[in-house]
């Protein structure tokens, strides 16, 4: 699932540098419509908006010790001190520090998340509508309006 972010990442690199390159040639930047605008939130944890579209992929942002017995909490102020929406969410992988703020950011913004069966069960697991999960093993292409992402068995 490490290769979801991977590719966003490359077509996403791609774009910018297309951005960069029209700039360049023609000497202004383009309309704000027509922008990628990135921001890291840390970890593996990006946000990529363009147009009206924004998609976060392994969004955490709960910078807190776990607590073994301790049942797993979102710190929802620090979610919502960085993140004001989503449309679509990608996990690389499920591991707690990838996957742990998504319910709360997906049933928040009703976004779409896309992730491993273990993602996907956690986000129901956690009260995401069924509607708003789908499942990815690799080789799937997913084409959305805006964009479309090809996965690769990892």
């Amino acid at each position: 699932m490490r290769i979801v972010l991977m590719v966003t990442l490359l077509v996403t690199s791609i774009t910018v540098r297309s951005v960069q390159a029209a700039e360049s040639e023609t000497g202004s930047a383009l309309p704000q419509a027509q922008r990628v605008t990135l921001k890291w939130l840390g970890t593996a944890g990006w946000e990529i908006q363009f147009a009206q579209t924004k998609i976060l992929i392994d969004p955490f942002l709960t910078r807190k010790q776990s607590v073994p017995a301790e049942e797993w909490k979102t710190d929802e102020e620090a979610v919502l001190n960085v993140i004001g929406g989503a449309d679509y969410i990608f996990a690389g992988h499920s591991h707690a520090d990838h996957i742990g703020d998504i319910p709360f950011i997906a049933k928040r913004f009703g976004a779409k998340v896309i992730g491993s069966r273990t993602t996907v069960n956690l986000s129901l697991s956690a009260g995401v509508d069924k509607a708003q999960v789908t499942a990815i093993s690799g080789g799937e292409k997913l084409d959305f309006k805006d964009f479309s992402v090809q996965v690769i068995e990892s």
